[in-house]
């Protein structure tokens, strides 16, 4: 599970980086043609979380799985909320968006890291004693 992870939080940090910079080439109103793309990564990344958050579940890491959870849910649901758009506009919505984003990324690796620390103390946990 721990690969699988692993994965995760790879595709996690890539496409966050992809929507992170999207994200700002919109609000400037530069390339608003970018805005379905933007979308569909968010929605990618709400997905892999999700998927992480139930493998913490999994792992009996409760806390982030939940928190997990919950930042898969409403990173959609804040970022959808933000229509019609306004460019160059940062209002409470746009402004709870990206800490919901930042705090969603924290979350996921924070997530990963407990689901790596839980695998490497079950190896370690299962090795005899020096």
């Amino acid at each position: 599970m721990a690969k699988f992870a692993k994965v995760l939080i790879m595709l996690i940090r890539a496409l966050a980086l992809v929507a992170i910079v999207l994200g700002i080439l919109i609000w400037l109103g530069t390339f608003p043609q970018v805005l379905p793309s933007h979308i569909g990564i968010g929605f990618l990344i709400a997905l892999s979380m999700g998927i992480l958050a139930i493998i913490a579940i999994a792992k009996r890491i409760f806390a982030l799985g939940v928190l997990g959870i919950a930042a898969a849910i409403l990173l959609p649901v804040i970022g959808l909320r933000q229509f019609p758009l306004a460019f160059r506009h940062l209002g409470p919505i746009q402004v709870s968006h990206i800490i919901i984003v930042f705090a969603a990324l924290g979350i996921a690796e924070s997530t990963y890291a407990a689901i790596r620390k839980t695998d490497t103390d079950r190896r370690t946990a299962g090795a005899p004693a020096s």
